[in-house]
Formats: structure tokens, C-alpha cells, sequence
């Protein structure tokens, strides 16, 4: 112990908890869209951009939802795309009604541009088999 506080370390012990740190802590900020092109990230890192906006509390924003879609474009990943799409939408929680039409309304003409289908287009607005809430019955 005396030696470990003679170099200037602590015990583990001692250190309390770590802080959390995330690979792109900034996602939300402009600031992280401006130093980086989603587009250019290879199918790992997207994957991971994509964890860590699913991961997150809010719903992305629309230039976010963009570029991740421009990434998905560009590794031929339409799956991913739909997928993180879904993810969008029920971020919304129980404001959906709201937000997701301003999000399409935002990331359409993109989404036209890249050659990617809406949900309501594929038919993935609604659950395939969803079941009636029994205290709804």
C-alpha cells in the first residue's frame, strides 16, 4: 500500500466507480456530424453507431437518421436500414404519432434518393402477429 501511494496510484478499491464512456459520445451533437461521415464507416462501425442511438434515451435526429441511412446505403445493407428504421419509430414511445410523421416528412426525400422503402410501404408500420391486449378483450 505505501509504495502504491509513494508512485501516486490508488487501489482498485479505492478508485470508485468508472465513468461511463461510449465510443461516440457525441451522437446527438452537431458537432460529432461535422467531424465524422457516416457514410464512409464499414458495416462494424455502423453496427455500432447504431447500438449505441438504440441505446440512447432520445430519438435521433433527423440528420443523424440520415447519414446512418446514407451508411446502410453504402454497404449494401438494406436489412440494417429497415431495422434501425423500426428502432426510430418506437423510440417515439407514446409521442409516435408526433414525431415519427416529422422524421419521414424530414428523411423522405432522402429515403427516395437512396431507393429505401417507408415501413407503411413495406407493410412494417404494424406487427405481423400482434396480439389484443387481454385487458383490452
Amino acid at each position: 500500500m505505501f509504495k502504491a501511494a509513494a508512485a501516486g496510484l490508488r487501489p482498485y478499491s479505492e478508485t470508485g466507480p468508472r465513468p461511463h464512456t461510449s465510443l461516440y459520445p457525441v451522437v446527438s451533437e452537431g458537432t460529432w456530424l461535422e467531424k465524422n461521415n457516416y457514410a464512409q464507416f464499414d458495416g462494424w462501425e455502423l453496427r455500432q453507431l447504431i447500438n449505441f442511438v438504440a441505446a440512447d434515451d432520445g430519438v435521433p435526429e433527423p440528420e443523424i437518421i440520415i447519414e446512418v441511412l446514407k451508411g446502410c446505403r453504402n454497404n449494401n445493407d438494406y436489412a440494417l436500414a429497415t431495422r434501425f428504421l423500426e428502432v426510430v419509430r418506437l423510440k417515439g414511445g407514446n409521442k409516435m404519432s408526433e414525431t415519427w410523421p416529422y422524421i419521414m416528412q424530414e428523411i423522405g426525400p432522402t429515403m427516395q434518393e437512396l431507393g429505401i422503402s417507408t415501413l407503411k410501404e413495406m407493410g412494417y408500420e404494424e406487427p405481423e402477429l400482434w396480439l389484443e391486449n387481454v385487458d383490452d378483450m
